[in-house]
């Protein structure tokens, strides 16, 4: 049994952008990886981290990698709107 609450919360201690944290799970819904009771699991994981949980297995990693993630994301973010703004 997947516990996507916990990838929700991976997703957080990466630095995920919250945009990307959404997207992800979407994409994932929609691609079929993830059940609808997954995606609202991983966004409930995900949302639970930022907000401030007390389950002492989610810390964040070290904040120059956190940075980096969050620098890709938000570039992605910014040419996927710049893409969809063609259209």
């Amino acid at each position: 049994m997947h516990q996507f609450g916990y990838w929700g919360a991976a997703m957080y201690t990466l630095g995920y952008h919250p945009l990307y944290a959404v997207g992800r799970t979407a994409k994932n819904f929609v691609t079929q990886r993830t059940t609808l009771k997954g995606l609202v699991k991983m966004l409930h994981g995900y949302f639970l981290a930022l907000l401030g949980s007390s389950d002492p297995f989610i810390s964040r990693f070290e904040q120059p990698l956190r940075d980096f993630v969050r620098t890709q994301q938000v570039h992605r973010i910014a040419h996927i709107s710049s893409l969809l703004a063609a259209i």
